[in-house]
C-alpha cells in the first residue's frame, strides 16, 4: 500500500497538481483550525468555538475542567455533578471552569461575552448572544 500512495505522489507531482496540508495553529488565545482540520475534542477541556465562514476557519479557546474541593453539606449527602465529574451539595451548587457556584448566582461564561446563571438541578445554563469577529474573540 506505501508503494500505491507514494505512486499516486508522484504523479500528482508529474501533474503539477499542489497538494496543500494544514495544521491546526496558535492564533492569540485560540487554536486555528482551517479547511479540512478537525477540531480537537476532548471530555477533559471546556471548548468555546467560533466559526469563520468566509475563511473556512474555526477558532477554539481550550480551559481545563476542574474541580473545587468538596466542602461539607447543610442538608443533603453530596453528589456527582450532571457530568460526573465533581462533587456538590444536590440542589446548593453548581460547578463551571472550576469554581462552585451557589444555586441562582449568575457569572460571566468562558467567551466573557455571555452570561450563566447555577440552577438548582447542578447545571449550568449560559445566555447565547453573538460572539465578536474572531481577532477580537482571540485577543489579536
Amino acid at each position: 500500500m506505501p508503494t500505491a500512495r507514494y505512486n499516486l505522489l508522484l504523479w500528482i507531482s508529474f501533474l503539477g497538481i499542489s497538494v496543500a496540508f494544514a495544521f491546526p495553529e496558535q492564533y492569540g488565545d485560540c487554536i486555528k483550525f482551517c479547511n479540512a482540520d478537525q477540531v480537537l475534542k476532548s471530555s477533559d477541556l471546556e471548548t468555546i468555538c467560533i466559526e469563520d465562514k468566509a475563511w473556512n476557519c474555526t477558532y477554539c479557546m481550550y480551559y481545563p475542567k476542574t474541580c473545587p474541593e468538596p466542602v461539607a453539606c447543610d442538608y443533603a449527602p453530596p453528589v456527582r455533578t450532571p457530568d460526573g465529574r465533581c462533587i456538590v451539595c444536590p440542589g446548593e451548587e453548581c460547578i463551571y471552569n472550576g469554581d462552585a457556584h451557589k444555586v441562582g448566582d449568575t457569572f460571566s461564561s468562558l467567551d466573557n461575552i455571555n452570561m450563566c446563571s447555577c440552577n438548582a438541578d447542578g447545571r449550568v445554563s449560559c445566555s447565547k448572544y453573538p460572539i465578536p469577529p474572531h481577532r477580537i474573540f482571540c485577543g489579536i
